[in-house]
């Protein structure tokens, strides 16, 4: 459900008593520090039940009385759960209703969703190359050309039907998703839906041989101390979990989701989520740029709102108030689970159905305006939904908008009905799996080749046939290797490293250089291209030294040219060093050129011993005679 249903508008005050503010203070989660816990990424130490630790606000560089005035101020007028953690300490609670509550989600759930691939990718059981038709054949040729991507970044194609979008329990989600025609190029267009979060739970589920509700609470909510007895899934009539709303559970495991996503990913010290997902949740996509794997993120200049009677393009960041490294998990009705990086925070709220951008913006601008330490961060602006019109640009009213749309469509009136006996179109081609490199960071050999363990997902119609080869971005890539897998096997590839990127792997040193690894899994259609970034370190060095003249003569100053390189592979290039000759030491030059004088008093083997860093000693000789 989209998290923006209308337009902006003054909230309703709701009322709260005395009796319910006295039950909110009694509700404050307050965790006793557990013997022997391990830390948390954040700082404090986690409890066994994966609790966070209550910390007084001011520990945490709040202004308590600022802290309480926000928190208290947004549960007197919109009511429901609320959490404020800081560097994985719990700061703040407030209930207006019961601790345990287990608010519904709406579509903070489509986050979790997210996660839930984060966690399979991870685990080398999805790509977000991947094509829907690798893992549902039954889907035809233009939905199963779809990428797990464009399903992510709502950038489908697909048709968006107002009524068959909301049809809820009474529907096969996946049947819906898999009967919608495709109205743009993939890729072109950002449409906010419902049913294709519906399709990625499913193809999480068929990648992972199991249910995706099984998958979420075994391979996430475990390992982060959530209970099965504390969640409850909304399923279709096929029994599937919706994916996009329909996540029922207590305030105290929102916080802990995004905590799990304020540690990138990690929790107690074992990476959970990929981190290459991770990365692009925040970041946006050309498209919306507040938009990115079913996340909303503050990133972006502008903005792309469907609502139920506009589509609005704001030029303006989500939350222009807050750090731009802000994201959320939002939801209609003000369900919301706020991440902020930079200042180490999560803030999140679920409860009954109010103005949106009220109680999201009020709650996360209170609590930012609350924190002393580093200096307050939130300006004094006006708020986005004081302001909403501004710089606004709306396409649709009737025409345009999500209502609007359905209602001048009467195809969409019928399509509810429709949707439950509408056939699959006939099944497209066999597609492939995407190829999944095993490393992120490999060392080039003294053959000029890297040495990648190349995988095949275990899940899908067809063994992976195809190439891989390695580039810089942009540039020609090495000789392609071949490669034949069967499904959910591995092997170890020696891929021929382009000339170019080996120079800029040795020019880095230490660091190396970012390469792109490109595979291209062959299929019944047009085969499946993946692009793995892989970072190569060079080879082992070795020096190579040169001295001139090899032969000086006793009882005269005679100045001697050192050369030092090292040579990486086939590449050979200065390097900086330190070269010790007759007792006196010097530095090569950036060209690694090197000057000494010498005077030798006895014919003799005058030693010259070099070092660098990273290499083995190297050395030359230099003969005095009379």
């Amino acid at each position: 459900m989209h998290p923006h249903p209308r337009t902006p508008r003054p909230a309703r005050r709701r009322s709260r008593g005395a009796a319910a503010l006295l039950a909110t203070l009694a509700a404050l989660l307050v965790v006793p520090a557990a013997a022997g816990a391990t830390t948390v990424e954040g700082g404090c130490p986690a409890t066994p039940t994966g609790d966070l630790l209550k910390r007084s606000p001011a520990a945490l560089g709040f202004d308590e009385p600022a802290l309480d005035r926000a928190l208290d101020g947004v549960a007197e007028e919109f009511g429901g759960s609320f959490t404020v953690a800081r560097h994985g300490c719990l700061a703040a609670t407030r209930y207006t209703d019961r601790a345990e509550t287990p608010w519904e989600s709406f579509s903070t759930a489509k986050s979790v969703t997210s996660i839930a691939v984060g966690r399979a990718i991870r685990l080398g059981l999805l790509s977000l190359d991947d094509r829907v038709g690798g893992l549902l054949p039954e889907a035809d040729a233009a939905h199963g050309d779809l990428t797990l991507r464009q399903l992510l970044n709502q950038v489908s194609g697909l048709h968006f039907n107002w009524v068959r979008d909301y049809l809820y329990v009474n529907d096969d989600h996946v049947r819906n998703a898999l009967t919608l025609p495709v109205e743009f190029a993939p890729g072109t267009r950002y449409e906010y839906m419902e049913v294709v979060v519906s399709l990625v739970a499913e193809m999480v589920s068929r990648a992972a041989g199991a249910s995706f509700a099984t998958f979420l609470q075994r391979e996430v909510l475990d390992r982060i101390g959530i209970p099965d007895a504390e969640v409850t899934l909304t399923r279709d009539r096929t029994g599937r979990a919706a994916g996009y709303w329909g996540v029922q559970t207590p305030e105290r495991n929102w916080v802990r989701l995004g905590q799990l996503m304020l540690q990138r990913g990690a929790w107690n010290g074992v990476q959970l989520l990929d981190p290459e997902w991770m990365a692009e949740v925040p970041a946006g996509t050309a498209i919306n740029p507040a938009y990115s794997m079913f996340f909303w993120t503050n990133r972006g200049d502008r903005q792309i709102i469907d609502t139920q009677l506009y589509r609005t393009f704001y030029e303006h960041p989500m939350a222009p108030y807050a750090p731009r490294d802000a994201y959320a998990f939002m939801g209609i009705g003000g369900q919301v689970v706020w991440v902020v990086p930079s200042l180490d925070l999560v803030v999140t709220r679920h409860g009954p159905y109010v103005d949106f951008d009220a109680v999201v913006n009020r709650l996360l601008h209170g609590v930012l305006t609350s924190i002393r330490r580093p200096a307050p961060v939130a300006s004094a602006a006006a708020l986005p939904w004081e302001s909403a019109a501004e710089g606004a640009e709306h396409e649709g009213g009737l025409e345009g908008g999500i209502l609007g749309h359905a209602l001048l469509d009467p195809g969409t009136i019928l399509a509810g009905p429709q949707v439950l006996g509408t056939p699959l179109p006939p099944a497209g081609p066999r597609r492939g799996r995407a190829l999944q490199v095993a490393e992120r960071d490999a060392t080039i050999g003294p053959d000029d080749r890297v040495p990648l363990t190349v995988r095949c997902p275990p899940r899908g119609q067809l063994p992976c046939r195809g190439t891989v080869a390695v580039a810089r971005p942009g540039a020609p890539a090495g000789a392609a290797s071949t490669v034949e897998l069967a499904r959910g096997t591995s092997a170890v590839v020696r891929l021929a490293v382009p000339r170019d990127l080996l120079r800029a792997a040795v020019a880095g040193d230490t660091i190396g250089v970012v390469a792109t690894v490109g595979a291209t899994t062959r299929d019944d259609a047009a085969g499946i291209p993946t692009a793995i970034p892989v970072r190569l370190h060079p080879p082992a060095g070795r020096l190579v030294v040169r001295v001139t003249p090899r032969t000086v003569p006793v009882g005269r100053a005679t100045r001697v040219r050192v050369t030092v390189r090292s040579r990486r592979g086939s590449v050979s290039a200065p390097v900086g060093a330190t070269v010790v000759l007759g007792g006196r030491r010097v530095r090569t030059s950036a060209a690694g050129r090197a000057r000494i004088a010498v005077r030798p008093t006895r014919a003799g083997r005058l030693r010259v011993s070099v070092t660098a860093p990273g290499h083995p000693r190297g050395g030359a000789v230099v003969v005095a005679r009379r």
